[in-house]
């Protein structure tokens, strides 16, 4: 349901929240943690964290710049639409008092 980078954004954090919620729970008792597998865990937890904060932040930039890059000529195009030059868009309504009145097709 979400866009292309929003999606892939999403995804991220809630990839992040999947591995945050163990960690949480590791916390709550001092021992495991500090262990040598405990350690270990920690470290690959902070790391994918970093990992994933930089995926989400490269992500958005990309997306910015593609917006900044772009918005200029999207801003300049025309919102109407001629309906001899595309009337693939539109339909003729012959049943109203029998005018030919054009409607409009939301795509």
């Amino acid at each position: 349901g979400f866009p292309p980078i929003a999606g892939a954004i999403q995804w991220a954090r809630f990839l992040f929240t999947r591995i945050k919620l163990p960690m949480i729970k590791f916390r709550s008792v001092n021992r495991l943690l500090q262990s040598e597998q405990g350690v270990t865990a920690k470290n690959r937890f902070i790391e994918t964290g970093i990992v994933l904060k930089e995926y989400e932040e490269e992500l958005y930039t990309k997306w910015l710049d593609n917006i900044i890059k772009y918005l200029p000529i999207y801003l300049k195009q025309s919102l109407l639409i001629d309906a001899e030059q595309r009337p693939d868009l539109f339909l003729n309504d012959n049943n109203n008092n029998n005018n030919n009145h054009q409607q409009f097709i939301n795509n």
